[in-house]
């Protein structure tokens, strides 16, 4: 046993790490990260102290280096000082002795991202490139910057760690974006800064990223496939708007560039019949499958997880929040949707007559046979009372003809 008048002091950064039994005989203490602020005002006073000259603006990026971190504050300071000995310490030279992008480069980068312009982005990078610039440094920054112009296009007054004279430029800035394409554009860069770490070609890793930000035709995301489709349907409406302005008229509205062009053709010049696509597309279906039947649809309950990765995209979207069980009805399922706000964007979706049509039409080409949609709202309790989270498919109750 150490003497009475001993006290241990532990100190880590991985707390989790530490055993309950010396846990539970500890008074702990979590020191929180400095604000940059604070971490300035006491770097000014030490260098007033020292007798060297540094600007307020050079002050304030080792503060955001440090990241919250005094000591590494103090650190990257004293760097700086003896790189830049008996000189003025400013923002440049801080940038040049870390090795750090002026917060303009990525402005300019974003810019190149909104515009679309792919040439101008990749000579940016380029160009850090040739200054010697660390790329896992730049890309992590560029996340961060990002992250900035987010958080300022939710609450411009929200406190973040650019100086009060870029502020004003990076909401300007936010308000060319959505909300869903900056934080698309920081998972990019994040898989993107995953994937540089280990890479022998680190340039590579970084440009292809800026590329893809740059041709959203490029991105497989969830959340970029449905702005295509939600572009593509602006253009259609355009194009019938033009329709509807003239008689027998033949519009092709040309997009943005990667993306095909979208032909309308008045409906009295084609010749059409008044039955719809859709209806085509089941009609053909009815003709080349036949029914499901009862053992078939029971596979694809049981294998439901399976199904829904096998579906494409757009559909799978609106597939975690629903569940299916076989129907009495004969070669039918039931997807069941509880009705919540969470779900609501599923509902108004399979309320749509050609979306079921569109989702029948997907089960079918997999498994050869007609399989038909019946789309059951419930309320939570009825989830609940049914266990609809872990359906027993013994109870499922179906309507089976035996044939002798």
């Amino acid at each position: 046993e150490p003497p009475a008048y001993v006290i241990f002091i532990l100190a880590t950064t991985e707390s989790h790490k530490i055993p309950i039994t010396i846990l539970s005989r500890c008074q702990r203490y979590d020191f929180r990260r400095i604000s940059m602020e604070v971490i300035v005002s006491r770097l000014e006073e030490l260098l007033s102290r020292e007798g060297v000259l540094a600007t307020r603006d050079a002050l304030s990026y080792v503060a955001k280096a440090a990241d919250g971190s005094m000591r590494d504050a103090l650190s990257i300071l004293d760097q700086c000082i003896a790189f830049n000995l008996g000189e003025e310490l400013t923002y440049d030279k801080v940038l040049e002795t870390i090795g750090a992008v002026d917060i303009e480069v990525y402005i300019k980068l974003l810019a190149s991202v909104r515009d679309r312009d792919t040439v101008r982005a990749v000579d940016i990078i380029d160009e850090a490139i040739w200054q010697g610039k660390d790329l896992t440094q730049f890309i992590n920054e560029f996340i961060g910057f990002i992250r900035n112009v987010l958080m300022l296009k939710l609450d411009p007054d929200m406190n973040v760690d650019i100086t009060s004279d870029n502020i004003d430029r990076i909401i300007e800035m936010g308000e060319s974006f959505s909300e869903q394409d900056l934080i698309d554009y920081i998972n990019i860069l994040q898989d993107a800064a995953n994937k540089i770490n280990f890479a022998t070609a680190k340039r590579v890793v970084l440009e292809v990223a800026i590329v893809k930000l740059c041709k959203p035709q490029m991105q497989q995301e969830e959340g970029a496939l449905l702005r295509r489709i939600e572009e593509l349907e602006s253009q259609l409406e355009k194009a019938l708007d033009t329709i509807s302005s003239g008689e027998g008229t033949k519009v092709v509205y040309v997009p943005a560039e990667g993306v095909a062009p979208v032909q309308v053709t008045d409906e009295k010049e084609s010749g059409a019949t008044e039955e719809t696509s859709e209806e085509v597309v089941m009609n053909n279906l009815r003709a080349k499958y036949k029914e499901a039947d009862v053992e078939e649809l029971l596979l694809i309950v049981n294998s439901w997880n399976y199904v829904k990765q096998n579906t494409i995209r757009l559909t799978r979207r609106f597939m975690d929040m629903v569940s299916i069980r076989a129907s009495e009805q004969p070669s039918t399922l039931d997807l069941v949707i509880i009705k919540n706000q969470d779900n609501q964007a599923a509902i108004d979706y399979y309320d749509k007559k050609e979306n079921v049509q569109y989702l029948e039409k997907q089960l079918a080409d997999m498994t050869e046979r007609k399989i038909h949609i019946n789309v059951c709202k419930i309320s939570q309790k009825e989830a609940v009372d049914t266990k609809l989270s872990d359906w027993d498919l013994s109870k499922i109750k179906l309507k089976v003809d035996y044939k002798y």
